[in-house]
Order: structure tokens, then C-alpha cells, then sequence
């Protein structure tokens, strides 16, 4: 889970300040979509990343993104 973990927190920062939802984001890291939403609530769970809907900036989709950093109160 580890060095998954590592390629999606490396995508998401790649990406920023623009954000993609979990399918393009498991596209960009080389993993299964799955693994990523894992390797997304591992990093939450770190709370060094949130999660929140957004539009994804490549595909155009609204759903859940891995965000860096922590969540505003």
C-alpha cells in the first residue's frame, strides 16, 4: 500500500493546483482505480490529503478527488 500510496500522492501533486477524480488519477499513477481509492483514504487517514467532490480538470466528471493537504474547518 505504501508505494502506491507514493504514486498518488505524487500524481496529486503533479497535478495542482488542478485536481482529477480517481479514475483519471489511477490512469496517471499506473494503478486500478481501486488501489487508488485505497491509497487515498490511507493518506487521509495521514491527514496529510482530503477528499471532496469537485469537477475533474481532465475528463470533466464531477465525483470524489484526492485533494493535498488538509481540509478547511
Amino acid at each position: 500500500m505504501a508505494s502506491t500510496a507514493k504514486l498518488v500522492a505524487r500524481a496529486v501533486f503533479e497535478n495542482s493546483p488542478f485536481v482529477r477524480c480517481f479514475r483519471c488519477l489511477s490512469r496517471q499513477a499506473g494503478v486500478a482505480e481501486s488501489d487508488a481509492r485505497k491509497a487515498g483514504q490511507h493518506l487521509v487517514k495521514r491527514d496529510e490529503f482530503f477528499i471532496t467532490r469537485r469537477e475533474c480538470q481532465f475528463c470533466g466528471r464531477t465525483d470524489d478527488v484526492l485533494v493535498g493537504g488538509k481540509a478547511a474547518a
